[in-house]
């Protein structure tokens, strides 16, 4: 049965108008294949996806979009009853940049026969940007705390250790892990 043909069409209006709802007004990309990786239908923004990241301007096939060869394999494993879900990344070839891609792809049935793929991609380039951006102010900080000349010390509302850099340490005289142990009256007693 031809996939195309599953699709709903105008004799049920509500399951179509579900159906187009359910398409036509998400963020999230989506592609119907069959099961030669042709696309059947794609909503818009798997269209501006497509436009920016594809090898071709008239984007027919998913593996127009999907050029790493790993990818493909990972798409192609659900053609035999497998549910992928991978994060990819797409370069463009307009000069954009990059997008970071969560995919989720299983297979559409009929009777228990696979005769197309879903395909729905959401673009985390945004959270993957922002969370570098902080993965590497934590860095940075760090190594700044570690590399104070002045001991540092951080507790929690009960006075005990939750961390402290090398100069503290050594001021104690306490390893990290000896510190790690420490309430703050244990030093004060010491001074």
């Amino acid at each position: 049965m031809d996939l195309e043909k599953k699709i709903p069409d105008q004799e049920n209006a509500f399951v179509r108008s579900v159906y187009d709802s359910m398409f036509n007004f998400t963020q999230d990309a989506i592609a119907i294949l069959d099961t030669e990786m042709h696309i059947i239908r794609s909503n818009k923004p798997f269209i501006e996806i497509a436009k920016d990241y594809s090898s071709s301007t008239d984007i027919g096939n998913i593996f127009d979009l999907i050029r790493d060869e790993d990818y493909r394999k990972s798409f192609l494993s659900v053609l035999e009853d497998n549910i992928l879900m991978k994060e990819i990344t797409l370069d463009s070839l307009q000069g954009k940049g990059f997008c970071i891609l969560q995919t989720k792809l299983g297979p559409v049935k009929d009777n228990g026969k696979i005769i197309g793929v879903y395909a729905i991609f959401v673009d985390i380039t945004d959270f993957r940007n922002r969370e570098d951006e902080l993965n590497r102010r934590f860095n940075m900080i760090c190594r700044l705390v570690e590399n104070a000349s002045l001991g540092i010390v951080i507790i929690d509302q009960h006075h005990k250790v939750l961390e402290a850099n090398g100069r503290f340490c050594e001021m104690l005289g306490y390893s990290r892990e000896e510190i790690s142990k420490l309430h703050t009256w244990d030093w004060e007693f010491l001074m």
